[in-house]
């Protein structure tokens, strides 16, 4: 197959994907808005939000990387007309995104009291006052993803986008006022973007069930959802995909996050510049998994409706546009 034959594949991917890239990148920049503004509170106070957001990434990608699972059995059975079995893997999707949730908040409460002894410097243990704060939005961060993840699994990509960029527009209006204590609100410092952050999160899944309630052809799986039963058999098919995709991010993110922490036993100043420079890698890392989660949509829709030709070739487009796109980004690392 010629190189010419797959740019029709290449449009309608990068149509799909350009949302889902958005949203993506969309979590990552939280991260990024902190350390800029917590980098003008201080080095010290740097140091220590770049550590706790390395720490808190690990579950926050796991999470996420569970919810991914739901998306290609939502869209085979929509593309498929199957709109009753939709309607089964959101009620069976959403309580098992949940329960994983509840299991992450509780390894991640331990991982708290062993900070501490990871070698950091007495300032950058600060961090586990932050990791506290970020625990408390894992629930809210769960719900968004499952509400982001059902409706791209039918094709819908762009309100998640769009609540995303409001999202990241309320962070950085609460790390301003929290932060450096503006218009009457407390100074709370390296805090400050804890709590913006809880906020903006909080915020995120409250907009999703606003949209949905004021959507009615979204709001019918809904209540088509509120009448199914749970299925052991969903449950585990869920997670069966879930789970490896949760992993298969986390050996990405994991080395990034060790490294954060071997970084912080060199000190403070050395964390900082490492978060610097990892923040701009991650933004290239969550645009090849939009492109990712893209084709995701894509293959599902073409096997719901058995066009395995169609599937292939949507399959390698998506991977073409990867390699691509992270080879130019490798040239441009190297260059500025």
């Amino acid at each position: 197959m010629k190189l010419a034959d797959y740019i029709p594949y290449y449009k309608r991917n990068l149509h799909l994907a350009l949302p889902v890239v958005i949203s993506q990148i969309g979590q990552v920049s939280v991260s990024l808005v902190d350390n800029m503004m917590v980098g003008h509170v201080g080095t010290s106070e740097l140091a220590a939000a770049s550590f706790a957001n390395s720490v808190f990434m690990i579950g926050m990608f796991f999470g996420m990387g569970i919810t991914f699972g739901i998306t290609p059995l939502i869209g085979s059975a929509f593309s498929g007309g199957k709109f009753a079995e939709v309607a089964v893997w959101l009620k069976n999707g959403i309580f098992t995104h949940l329960a994983a949730a509840f299991v992450l908040c509780l390894i991640m409460f331990g991982v708290y009291f062993l900070l501490p002894l990871m070698g950091q410097t007495e300032s950058n243990r600060t961090c586990q006052t932050l990791l506290l704060i970020a625990l408390r939005f894992i629930y809210a961060l769960s719900c968004f993803f499952s509400f982001k993840q059902i409706l791209e699994g039918i094709g819908n990509t762009k309100v998640a986008m769009y609540i995303t960029i409001t999202a990241n527009v309320i962070n950085v209006i609460f790390n301003y006022l929290l932060i450096y204590g503006k218009f009457g609100f407390p100074e709370l410092g390296l805090n400050g973007a804890g709590f913006g952050t809880l906020i903006s999160r909080i915020a995120m899944p409250v907009l999703f069930f606003l949209y949905i309630l004021k959507t009615p052809a979204i709001k019918t799986y809904f209540v088509q959802a509120h009448h199914q039963v749970f299925s052991r058999q969903k449950i585990i098919s869920l997670l069966k995909i879930g789970i490896p995709i949760a992993f298969q991010i986390i050996v990405e993110v994991i080395a990034f996050s060790i490294g954060a922490i071997m970084m912080g036993w060199l000190g403070e100043v050395q964390l900082a510049a490492h978060q610097v420079a990892i923040g701009l890698a991650s933004f290239t890392y969550m645009i090849s998994l939009g492109i990712s989660q893209a084709n995701t949509i894509r293959v599902s829709h073409q096997m719901g409706v058995n066009d395995f030709k169609a599937l292939k070739r949507a399959a390698f487009a998506s991977t073409h546009l990867v390699l691509h796109f992270m080879s130019s980004m490798g040239v441009v690392f190297i260059l500025a």
